[in-house]
């Protein structure tokens, strides 16, 4: 009965609370939260929901001073001139703290302008040389006189304009002489050469000089055999030249030799025309002395050639008839001339 009495109590008391008690309210009591319920009596674990870093509950940046949407402490900093020499492609808030070629390398700069770039490299350097068109005293080459771009010396002078080779000291230097014959003496070399230069100062040992007939053109007409009696003799010529021929043996210049031919009467080809023996005379063994070959070449008396009788076939010796009338035996000496028809025959001679 005790207990029983306990409970009923008890639940009379708590039925008088609930009557009595306010409703309690649970939430974020937390007022930097964002879902902070200022009503809330009671907060349980996890109730409260917060921001992420650098943004507020509408999730927009705290701080954005440049209003591209991210948060600055989110931003990476750094110069964004793309001509400045610290320019930070990656940047992404603008510093405004950029450096320039000026402000590195103060000293290559012109009134405030700099003539490099940001490695200190000529921003025009036309001839290559490293040093800066703005400050380059010859945009080029110096030729071997120092001088910017020049052609250098004159051919074979030099710099300071005197000749480098310049043997006699003429001021006209050895290259620029005029070579060239220069010996116009009369009485040296047959006469003054032909190839005399008179405004050669250097001889060059080219010269060259008349001939024997005094031409420099090669005219030789003065040449020629100067002997009356020779076959080319020429009445121009005044100097011989060793070209002479001569008459032959038959006094002929132009190669007769008719005169030759054995003169021995009694040689088996003896020719009376012949003046001139040749050595060629032939003997036949077959005639005697005083005979010689006929026309046929029968043996026959050499006395009947010219003795006053025709022997043209009309007489007989040995039993035979002769003939002398010929070319050979001068038609007989002189003896057929006119002489008896060849078909009369008188057999022998008298006294033969």
């Amino acid at each position: 009965m005790k207990y029983f009495s306990c409970f009923l109590f008890l639940c009379i008391v708590f039925s008088g609370c609930q009557k009595d008690l306010p409703e309690i309210i649970t939430g974020c009591m937390d007022a930097s939260a964002c879902n902070y319920d200022s009503d809330a009596d009671q907060e349980l674990e996890d109730d409260c929901e917060y921001p992420e870093t650098y943004y507020d509950c509408s999730g927009d940046c705290l701080v954005d001073l440049n209003n591209n949407g991210l948060c600055d402490q989110l931003e990476a900093t750094g110069c964004m001139d793309t001509s400045a020499c610290n320019y930070d492609p990656q940047a992404t808030f603008d510093t405004q703290i950029c450096l320039f070629p000026i402000d590195l390398y103060p000293s290559s700069s012109i009134d405030g302008v700099s003539y490099v770039d940001c490695s200190e490299n000529c921003l025009i350097d036309e001839d290559s040389d490293n040093i800066c068109d703005q400050i380059d005293d010859c945009i080029g080459e110096y030729d071997e006189c120092g001088e910017c771009n020049g052609d250098g010396p004159q051919l074979y002078y030099d710099c300071d304009g005197n000749c480098i080779n310049d043997i006699d000291g003429d001021g006209v230097c050895d290259e620029n002489e005029i070579s060239g014959c220069t010996d116009n003496n009369p009485s040296t070399n047959g006469g003054i050469a032909c190839n005399y230069n008179p405004e050669a100062e250097i001889s060059d040992g080219s010269c060259t000089y008349p001939n024997e007939c005094g031409s420099c053109t090669g005219d030789v007409s003065c040449l020629g055999c100067t002997v009356p009696g020779a076959c080319n003799y020429s009445w121009t010529a005044t100097i011989d030249d060793g070209s002479c021929t001569y008459p032959n043996e038959c006094n002929s210049c132009f190669g007769d030799i008719s005169c030759l031919g054995c003169t021995d009467p009694w040689a088996v080809n003896y020719i009376p025309s012949a003046t001139v023996d040749d050595g060629s005379c032939v003997y036949e063994v077959g005639c005697q002395d005083g005979e010689v070959y006929d026309c046929n070449n029968n043996c026959a008396p050499l006395a009947w050639i010219g003795d006053g009788t025709c022997d043209n076939g009309n007489y007989t010796y040995n039993g035979v008839y002769i003939y002398f009338y010929c070319d050979q035996w001068s038609w007989d000496g002189g003896d057929c001339i006119g002489g008896m028809p060849s078909n009369e025959k008188k057999g022998s001679k008298p006294g033969r």
